[in-house]
C-alpha cells in the first residue's frame, strides 16, 4: 500500500465475468468500486489509518442512508466507502481471494492464480462443505480429518492435501487419488 491506501480487497467478479456480476446486475446501489465492485472475503485494513480518518462515520452514516438497499452488508458498505474515497483502496488481484465463481464452466477466470497460482483460496457459500465443486470440497475434505488441527504442522497438513487433491495433465482439474 502507498501512503493513502488503507483497505486492500479483491475484485467481486474479474473482467469478462459481467454476465456473473452481483454489483452491476443486481444491486440496488447507487455505486460500487468500479468496474464491478470489491468483495469483501479477504480485507486487508490498516486501522491507524483508518482511525485517524472519518471512516467509522461514513461507514455509519452510509448504513443509515442505505440500510434498505444492502445485501452483503460488510461488503456493500465497504464498496460505497471506498467508491467515494479511491485513494484509500489498494486492489489485489483474484490469486489473494480465489473463491468458486473464479471456477464457473471448469474455467480458470483468475488470470493472475493462472500464472502465480491461489495464494489464499475463499471458502464462501459453503465451498468445502458442499458437492458444487469437487476441487474445493476435497480441500475440506482433507481438512475435516483433523479434529485439533493444532497438532498438526503445516507441513504434515499439506502433505495430506497432496495426497488428497492432485493436478491432472496441467489443466487444473482436480481429482482424488
Amino acid at each position: 500500500m502507498n501512503e493513502t491506501q488503507a483497505i486492500a480487497m479483491a475484485n467481486e467478479h474479474e473482467i469478462g465475468m459481467e454476465s456473473e456480476a452481483y454489483y452491476n446486475r443486481h444491486s440496488k446501489l447507487p455505486f460500487f468500486v468500479p468496474p464491478l465492485g470489491v468483495n469483501s472475503g479477504v480485507l486487508l485494513m490498516n486501522l491507524t489509518r483508518l482511525r485517524s480518518s472519518n471512516f467509522t462515520w461514513e461507514i455509519i452514516r452510509s448504513y443509515t442512508k442505505y440500510q434498505q438497499k444492502l445485501n452483503f452488508h460488510d461488503q456493500d458498505l465497504l464498496n460505497i466507502y471506498l467508491y467515494e474515497h479511491p485513494e484509500n483502496f489498494y486492489r489485489l488481484n483474484c490469486s489473494w481471494n480465489y473463491r468458486m465463481s473464479h471456477c464457473i464452466n471448469d474455467t480458470n477466470n483468475c488470470h493472475s492464480a493462472g500464472t502465480d497460482g491461489v495464494q489464499l483460496l475463499h471458502g464462501n457459500r459453503n465451498a468445502f462443505t458442499t458437492r458444487t465443486m469437487a476441487e474445493f470440497r476435497f480441500i475440506g475434505d482433507s481438512i475435516s480429518q483433523f479434529t485439533n488441527v493444532g497438532k498438526f504442522t503445516t507441513l504434515q497438513l499439506l502433505n495430506i492435501l497432496s495426497a488428497v487433491v492432485y493436478d491432472v495433465d496441467g489443466d487444473r482439474t482436480y481429482h482424488r487419488r
